[in-house]
């Protein structure tokens, strides 16, 4: 075997290690990827692909596909994550043209090695019609309710985690209860807030300039997890 085929050996395993760090995602709903302090696309789960880049080609590829303008500016998003690791970074982008996703940069260190998670969150897009539509759910409630003052601490943990797209499987995993739990959490939290389904709960978020802040939580309560499993394994 030549030095070259070992290097890229080398790099193959590495990558699969890596790759095993971040299982945790696999089922999760919201398209994830992640890419390692140089640059490398080391992770990514089945809603990406599906979703964001399509199934015929790698990450990398999608990405150098992307127009220039949209490449730098994510770039510049995983820069300031890169300089504020203990914060969330979010921004809005327009990919092909006419998705709108919310990008939640996160900064991950695992063994001195920071690791970058983007994820794609899907954002609210406003057209007549549903800005007449939310006039009418907003009119059914009485008063602005801030979740993060409302609810109680555990039912706002399964509360930010849901509505950041995560399945009651997934949340009962990270917060150790059961799933049932977590959906009497959410069905007090849609109670309390006097909501009674998902989507005019995002709608009301949204509006309000609650929804950055729930996923802002939900990102800092999965962190706190991956750094516990982090110093259980050292």
């Amino acid at each position: 075997m030549s030095a070259r085929d070992l290097m890229r050996s080398s790099d193959s395993s590495q990558s699969q290690q890596e790759a095993t760090r971040f299982k945790i995602f696999d089922n999760s709903e919201i398209p994830i990827c992640i890419r390692n302090s140089s640059g490398v696309f080391v992770y990514s789960n089945h809603n990406f692909s599906n979703v964001i880049k399509g199934c015929e080609y790698d990450s990398a590829y999608w990405f150098e596909k992307l127009p220039l303008e949209l490449k730098c500016a994510l770039l510049e998003k995983e820069v300031d994550a890169l300089a504020n690791p203990d914060m969330a970074i979010i921004k809005s982008f327009v990919i092909d043209d006419y998705f709108y996703w919310c990008v939640l940069f996160q900064v991950v260190c695992i063994n001195s090695e920071s690791y970058i998670l983007w994820h794609f969150i899907k954002d609210v897009v406003f057209s007549q019609a549903n800005s007449r539509y939310l006039n009418h759910v907003m009119n059914d409630v009485c008063e602005i309710k801030n979740p993060a003052l409302v609810l109680e601490p555990g039912v706002y943990q399964s509360f930010c985690l849901f509505f950041s797209g995560f399945t009651h499987e997934f949340i009962s995993r990270l917060l150790s209860v059961t799933s049932g739990a977590s959906k009497k959490r959410i069905s007090k939290a849609y109670s309390i807030m006097e909501i009674d389904n998902k989507d005019d709960m995002i709608l009301y978020l949204k509006t309000h300039s609650f929804l950055p802040s729930v996923h802002r939580y939900a990102f800092e309560l999965i962190n706190s997890k991956c750094n516990l499993l982090r110093k259980a394994k050292l």
